[in-house]
């Protein structure tokens, strides 16, 4: 659970987040801590406490700058669920930078683990003298449109992921779907227009949805989301092999949430992922394989399968989803889906133009197009 520090946490909460193997003294973390809780109207400091209170991980927000998301703190407490916590805040403070409009991320805390850096690389970061850096483009551009904006803020060319691509290479990024979808990985969240990323709508239970993705459904129901699993940047989602609309990796996926009358919010498209990966096999295989990020039990999967334990389902492993600001109904996207000649009821995923993509995503995001 995140909480709002206030006041300066217990001496517990500096022992767990101290990086005691960089030599950091507790007095000393503690002083720089109380210098950013000291300026509430431009610092905000989070902490991560699981069961018991237990800290988890502490983040600090500085936006003295406004062109600039500054990260003075970064920590995980070790543990078995240090990478997973660390995966989600990085997710988290980039949907911050984004929905602020803050074309860079900067981490200085000087105290990082060897994880913390290892997860920054991975995850797009570059080091920039002592600190870590990202650049985000919450935008819909085309090929050119990027190169531009990348050559504008001086970003580098992209994380060793993208190689060997470079970004000015706008050809390369208007042939090859993998390195494009790579980019908007890179560059999260923007979105490349001319790429050829196919693009699909997948209708999910609202049930389903609560459980890996939306929070806002979540709390609708008794107890929420799995706190674990809730954490997760990727998950995965099951559906019959039947009617697969030619479903296939790598491509973005806009989730849109069937009706359920226990649910207020249901029968709209909700979020935004990457699809990563479709895998289609057994239910025993497909369980063992994805266990870790699903919230289907086994019985869930036998019952897909009709009881069959060779009956064949598919798997659609997603991550980093982006929740709509504006979600939008049935009736709103539909008009968009005709206009375009498309029309579906979505029993099955749907593959759509990249320019209706881009039309829907402007509506639920209110993001700008260039």
């Amino acid at each position: 659970m995140f909480r709002l520090l206030g006041r300066v946490p217990g001496d517990g909460f500096f022992a767990a987040l101290q990086l005691q193997e960089r030599r950091e003294r507790k007095s000393k973390f503690k002083e720089r801590l109380c210098k950013y809780l000291a300026m509430p109207k431009s610092c905000q400091s989070l902490g991560l406490f699981g069961d018991g209170g237990i800290p988890a991980a502490l983040i600090v927000y500085d936006r003295s700058n406004m062109s600039e998301l500054q990260l003075p703190f970064l920590r995980v407490a070790r543990g078995a669920e240090a990478i997973t916590i660390l995966r989600n805040l990085l997710i988290r403070v980039v949907k911050v930078a984004a929905l602020e409009k803050r074309a860079k991320i900067v981490i200085s805390d000087q105290y990082r683990a060897q994880l913390v850096e290892e997860e920054l690389r991975k995850d797009g970061f570059c080091l920039e003298g002592k600190d870590w850096v990202k650049y985000t483009m919450p935008k819909i551009v085309k090929a050119k449109g990027f190169v531009e904006g990348i050559n504008l803020v001086k970003a580098p060319d992209g994380p060793p992921s993208v190689a060997p691509a470079r970004p000015d290479r706008s050809d390369i990024i208007r042939s090859d779907a993998l390195v494009a979808s790579r980019l908007e990985r890179a560059y999260w969240p923007l979105k490349i227009l001319d790429a050829p990323i196919p693009s699909y709508i997948i209708a999910i239970q609202p049930r389903w949805a609560a459980e890996l993705f939306d929070d806002e459904l979540a709390n609708q129901d008794l107890f929420g989301a799995r706190t674990k699993l809730s954490l997760n940047r990727e998950g995965v989602y099951y559906r019959s092999t039947k009617f697969t609309g030619g479903l296939a990796a790598h491509g973005r996926i806009l989730w849109y949430v069937s009706d359920d009358k226990r649910y207020q919010g249901a029968k709209h498209i909700r979020g935004c992922s990457f699809l990563d990966e479709v895998v289609v096999g057994r239910p025993k295989e497909l369980f063992r394989r994805f266990d870790r990020l699903g919230i289907y039990t086994w019985k869930n999967l036998i019952e897909l399968a009709k009881g069959k334990e060779d009956q064949r389902i598919m798997a659609i492993r997603y991550s980093d989803t982006q929740l709509m600001l504006n979600p939008i109904p049935w009736d709103g996207f539909q008009s968009v889906l005709r206009a375009a000649g498309v029309r579906t009821q979505l029993r099955s995923p749907q593959l759509i133009p990249s320019k209706v993509f881009a039309n829907l995503y402007k509506q639920g995001t209110g993001c700008e197009e260039n």
